[in-house]
């Protein structure tokens, strides 16, 4: 019952899109409703890769658990991004290993800021929270 982390694959595209949308829907939103988003996981992994980030998955018995990317919007600032767990494994640890894996990926190619960009819905304080997240 061990979680793996590992970058996405092309074959974990449709059930990275079912998981996005479910937990969308959790939080009143639709997925499809903007079509940069929309794009960027369609694409996976190269959406990610061709800009110098990186988009990982975790799964435990094969089950799609969440996912996590980081990619940078100027030389020394990364975005994190899509980062989206299953509500039964949310509490587990897995967020702090997503953020823990994307910002050791940013600082080794010298990023000074990581960003979050949210919407009120899921806001940082229920998306992110420890010692080391700060508005």
């Amino acid at each position: 019952m061990t979680i793996e982390i590992r970058l996405v694959a092309p074959d974990d595209v449709p059930e990275v899109l079912r998981l996005v949308t479910s937990v969308l829907a959790e939080f009143g939103l639709e997925f499809g409703k903007g079509a940069a988003t929309d794009e960027e996981l369609r694409h996976l992994p190269a959406s990610y890769g061709t800009k110098g980030g990186v988009f990982w998955i975790a799964r435990r018995d094969g089950e799609l658990l969440g996912t996590c990317g980081i990619a940078p919007v100027a030389p020394t600032i990364y975005e994190l991004r899509k980062m989206y767990l299953q509500p039964a494994s949310r509490g587990l640890g897995l967020g702090t290993r997503f953020l823990e894996l994307a910002v050791d990926f940013a600082r080794s190619r010298g990023a000074t800021h990581i960003v979050l960009d949210t919407i009120e819905q899921m806001s940082r304080d229920r998306v992110l929270r420890g010692p080391r997240i700060r508005p």
